[in-house]
């Protein structure tokens, strides 16, 4: 699964749609893959006006995972470290904690 960042929003995590596929399938399969790391805490669904949110936690690191019928699926974080770490799970398979 291809990721990207826009340089301005460092903290977001974009998904690649090359094979345009139902915005809500490209979500069932992000999610589907945090849901497959068991070092990963999904939290409820929260419903939003025009998105779906869960908060997730991965050890001492949060980030929420988006549905916005308007804009697709992202990752939002609070410190960039997580994103680089879940690039690495949706890019290369990898589930890596250290901070190399």
């Amino acid at each position: 699964m291809r990721t990207f960042q826009i340089d301005s929003e460092p903290k977001r995590l974009y998904f690649t749609n090359y094979n345009r596929i139902e915005e809500e399938i490209l979500f069932q399969n992000i999610f589907a893959k945090l849901e497959s790391c068991k070092e990963i805490e999904i939290g409820r669904k929260q419903i939003g006006p025009s998105e779906d949110l869960y908060k997730c936690k991965w050890s001492d690191f949060s980030f929420c995972l988006v549905y916005d019928i308007d804009y697709g699926t992202y990752i939002q974080a609070d410190n960039e470290k997580v994103i680089q770490r879940l690039k690495k799970i949706f890019e290369d398979g990898r589930l890596d904690m250290d901070d190399k």
